[in-house]
């Protein structure tokens, strides 16, 4: 549309869209990939690493990835690079430990909403309506909380003393 990228190119290009998995919902291939990445770039240095430690794995196995396949290979590129030996161990160039532990399992929009609706009714003692009720505090009409819960499916659960 902005003329930047060749028109017939993109069609051509366009024929068989390809979708690829991220790496961080395939976890199972990073060890894998990580010693083919390994052998190339220390053939490449001249270097004689032959094999990944199971620390070296784990750590990279509780990595996101978020910039996928080209990340791993980048991390590995580095790490032989600046590392000796003949077994790859972890070092600096392994990702910080904030970036290690992020959550893989993201919510759908409507299940992130259900869970927050029904947070603020448990807080209103499932009250809707008027100053301290959940559709105040929401910032919404009572008719559309109504609404929204309905087609959210969120019902209160009642359970009888006895």
């Amino acid at each position: 549309r902005k003329g930047l990228f060749r028109e017939d190119l993109y069609y051509r290009l366009n024929v068989f869209p390809i979708y690829n998995i991220p790496l961080r919902e395939r976890k199972d291939d990073i060890p894998l990939l990580a010693q083919y990445f390994l052998e190339k770039y220390s053939a490449k240095a001249g270097k004689a690493f032959r094999r990944i430690s199971a620390k070296t794995i784990e750590c990279l196995m509780n990595y996101n990835f978020p910039g996928n396949i080209r990340e791993l290979e980048n991390l590995i590129e580095r790490a032989v690079i600046v590392e000796n030996g003949t077994t790859l161990g972890p070092g600096s160039w392994i990702p910080e430990k904030d970036n290690l532990d992020l959550n893989n399992e993201f919510q759908s929009f409507e299940d992130k909403q259900k869970e927050y609706i029904i947070k603020v009714l448990e807080h209103t003692n499932w009250r809707i309506s008027g100053p301290n009720g959940a559709a105040a505090i929401l910032k919404m009409k009572d008719k559309t909380l109504f609404a929204k819960i309905k087609r959210l499916g969120i019902e209160k659960l009642v359970s009888l003393k006895g």
